[in-house]
């Protein structure tokens, strides 16, 4: 089996996000970043404007909500380094969001 060194390469842990790198995604390799702080600072919004808002933030490289298949691949990425700290941290946060936005 050949390795794939982006994707077992650790997060980093940068000052208001953190970079995952081999989130296999949509038949491609990605980096993706994680926002240390939910958008919109957690407030609702009905799914219409977060798509609308997502429209506009991903050709200015904002950050964005996704779509499930990007999600699953986040949580397997995390889950494939689940004995790195940082990812402990990551996971953490996606976790305490789940459960206190319910």
């Amino acid at each position: 089996m050949a390795s794939n060194p982006t994707k077992t390469s650790n997060i980093e842990d940068k000052t208001d996000f953190w970079r995952i790198p081999g989130v296999n995604y949509r038949n491609g390799i990605y980096v993706v970043d994680l926002g240390k702080v939910l958008l919109n600072n957690g407030s609702s919004k009905t799914q219409d404007r977060w798509a609308e808002d997502s429209r506009k933030a991903i050709p200015k490289g904002e950050f964005h909500v996704g779509d499930f298949p990007l999600y699953h691949a986040l949580f397997k990425a995390l889950y494939e380094r689940r004995t790195d700290h940082t990812t402990e941290e990551a996971r953490r946060f996606i976790s305490d969001n789940m459960v206190n936005s319910g």
